[in-house]
């Protein structure tokens, strides 16, 4: 049985083609169906209450780009969104305008959460699942990407906005490892 499947308000900040994040060219029902119809084959999170579901990369711009010698990066220290701290952010200085540097992802993940663990943080959804960020990458379909190493560690130590990642510090210290090694020559565009 398909659970209730939403969109999180969290997902507002990738609505815009020119921010540095993945986005989507099609209406946001399209988005809760290309959920539904990939529900089997949704894949286990970094946590309990947290899934991947593999879709079609048609129809998404990802923000990311394979950094070379000489790119410029730009930085900033803003909230993600109202009432979560800043944070610090370094991008890739597009010469031009963000959404004309964006491409096609090889792959695309939706990442849900449950309405349970959405709730640690006092956040209450209607839908079982709620759409929180959508990942184009670089990677071939099935080939995990690690979390960016900032967002992986305001996770585990539950900065302002993280969810906690149950990790032990074992198992932190090496997807912090993987995570470094496979985002050091990555950025968003920004």
């Amino acid at each position: 049985m398909i659970p209730t499947i939403g969109i999180n308000a969290f997902l507002d900040r990738q609505r815009d083609p020119n921010c540095g994040l993945t986005h989507w060219e099609f209406p946001d029902e399209e988005l809760v169906q290309r959920a539904k119809s990939g529900w089997d084959k949704r894949r286990q999170g970094y946590r309990d209450g947290v899934v991947l579901i593999p879709v079609s990369p048609v129809g998404f711009k990802a923000g990311m780009r394979i950094l070379h010698e000489g790119d410029e990066l730009r930085g900033s220290y803003t909230a993600r969104r109202p009432g979560e701290l800043p944070r610090k952010f370094i991008g890739y200085a597009s010469p031009g305008p963000i959404a004309e540097a964006k491409v096609e992802p090889r792959s695309v993940d939706l990442v849900l959460y449950s309405r349970d663990t959405l709730a640690e943080d006092q956040t209450v959804i209607v839908s079982d699942w709620d759409i929180i960020a959508v990942l184009g990458k670089f990677c071939s379909e099935g080939e995990e990407e690690p979390m960016d190493p900032g967002t992986l560690m305001a996770n585990h130590f539950k900065d302002s906005g993280g969810t906690a990642t149950g990790m032990t510090p074992e198992q932190f210290e090496t997807a912090l490892r993987r995570s470094y090694y496979y985002w050091r020559d990555k950025a968003q565009l920004g």
